[in-house]
């Protein structure tokens, strides 16, 4: 069982033809080719026919396969896009640091430990191979972002209760 103390973001560095959904196709790949017995990740977002919505990948419970050395101790969330050639949309953005705040209220982690995937490599002493989420996301921002939206979400829950 998976007991996460990291969540990691990751980019899926193919573009997102905000049509129809490159979720099936990335998990199909990751099947077939890759050997994977599900889609790598624990949840993602993606534009279909304009609007961004959230995917469901493999229960939160479940050991992912998307970050060496850190499977067993994180949870995944990608993006679908490229943001190594291009820039993070704002609403990707935005709809990410939701996720990400909501995971670390459910789940007791704090916002230092939500961490890009590049940031695994250096972690684990060896060099980095790639700039997932992308060299246009900064993850130092996102981080400085994300304590104020976990701010908001945990008054909204208080104010709903």
């Amino acid at each position: 069982m998976n007991i996460p103390e990291f969540v990691v973001l990751h980019h899926s560095y193919s573009p997102d033809n905000k049509i129809t959904s490159n979720w099936e196709g990335m998990e199909r790949y990751q099947i077939t080719e890759r050997g994977m017995s599900e889609i790598a990740y624990n949840g993602g977002i993606e534009e279909v026919n304009g609007v961004l919505v959230y995917k469901v990948g493999r229960s939160i419970g479940k050991v992912g396969e998307h970050a060496l050395g850190f499977n067993s101790r994180s949870i995944g969330l990608v993006a679908i896009g490229n943001f190594d050639d291009n820039p993070v949309p704002d609403l990707v953005w935005k709809v990410m640091l939701k996720v990400s705040a909501a995971w670390c209220i459910l789940l007791g982690i704090p916002p230092e430990k939500v961490i890009g995937h590049r940031e695994t490599y250096k972690m684990r002493g060896v060099p980095v191979e790639k700039q997932c989420p992308g060299k246009s996301w900064d993850m130092n921002k996102f981080r400085a972002e994300l304590p104020d939206r976990i701010a908001l979400m945990k008054a909204a829950l208080i104010m709903g209760s």
